[in-house]
């Protein structure tokens, strides 16, 4: 995925109890997630305003996915600007959105497979079409609004073992962005 792509910008969370589907339903995967200390070498990916990584799970809605079915879980984490919130560990962070959706890889293209430069008549089929990209089928983007709930202080842990420095700087990217 592009690090520069924004990826809810046309996107609102709702605040928690809102509505039922704006609260976070996957509150057990969610919170294991937050209690990760391995730091940022777990590969998230910054985008404009936001911090995104996928896990594997097993957990995830039966009408999506049947057991056994690779399934994943996208994490991604909006960062507010604003009135500091208790527990914020950056300066100016009001709260977070935290948003979540399900992706279940149908299909693995071997990323070894590039296409080669032959000749048009000697390509195969598969090396004329491919796109180089996994096939998969996901679920709408699903979050909420956190501010200084626990599951707010869970993912404020995770903030900092992905590195305050990296925060504030996205923090930064906002406030250049809002002026």
């Amino acid at each position: 995925m592009p690090t520069s792509e924004d990826y809810f910008e046309n996107i609102t969370a709702l605040e928690p109890g809102k509505r039922h589907t704006s609260r976070l339903d996957n509150n057990r995967i969610l919170k294991a997630i937050s209690n990760r200390r391995n730091g940022y070498e777990l590969n998230w990916t910054i985008g404009k305003a936001s911090f995104m990584k996928s896990y594997k799970t097993k957990i995830f809605p039966r009408w999506f996915a049947n057991p056994g079915d690779n399934v994943h879980i996208q994490v991604s984490i909006r960062l507010l600007p604003g009135e500091t919130a208790p527990g914020a560990p950056v300066f100016g962070l009001s709260g977070i959105e935290v948003y979540y959706r399900f992706l279940k890889i149908i299909a693995l293209i071997d990323k070894g497979t590039e296409k080669e430069e032959l000749p048009e008549e000697e390509r195969t089929e598969f090396q004329t079409f491919s796109t180089g990209k996994d096939i998969v089928e996901a679920t709408q983007w699903e979050g909420s609004v956190l501010h200084c709930s626990q599951a707010a202080r869970l993912f404020y842990n995770l903030l900092q073992t992905i590195g305050l420095d990296k925060v504030k700087k996205v923090m930064d990217r906002i406030n250049e962005k809002n002026k």
